[in-house]
């Protein structure tokens, strides 16, 4: 067998190249397991970017606008994300990325809250509030909870 491969590389000399490494901070670099600093970064940003891209897909500024518009014409935040076929983690996960749309939720909200309740109870909460205080209160509430 090795008599064999001498003779097929005098007479092939390319059969056996050598490529060089793909560089710090590609794909192919990543998929062969490197974990340098330079690679984590790169796939930590490609993963992001990626994540965003699904998110935006998700919820397109369409449906975006229609969330809004359902908002101001005074149905529950949580009848809509129903009728949409949403879940809340889509719409105020995107508020971390795109601060139009966290600056645009969060006046449609603090826009059509109800005057009868007492915004930043549980009480509020539970009826269907999801303003800014609301919010913050029953995120303190639940974290109170856990521990």
């Amino acid at each position: 067998m090795a008599v064999r491969l001498k003779a097929q590389r005098r007479f092939f000399p390319n059969l056996t190249r050598v490529r060089k490494p793909a560089e710090h901070g590609s794909q192919a670099r990543w998929n062969n397991g490197c974990s340098c600093t330079v690679c984590r970064r790169w796939h930590s940003d490609a993963e992001r970017a990626r994540g965003r891209a699904i998110a935006q897909k998700r919820f397109p500024v369409e449906m975006r606008r229609k969330f809004l518009d359902a908002l101001y014409r005074g149905q529950p935040f949580r009848a809509v994300l129903t009728h949409l076929g949403l879940t809340s983690n889509q719409v105020s996960g995107l508020t971390k990325t795109d601060q139009d749309w966290s600056e645009k939720l969060e006046a449609a909200l603090t826009a059509t809250r109800r005057d009868d309740l007492k915004h930043g109870t549980s009480a509020a909460y539970v009826r269907g509030c999801v303003c800014s205080e609301c919010r913050e209160h029953q995120r303190i509430r639940m974290a109170r909870n856990r521990g």
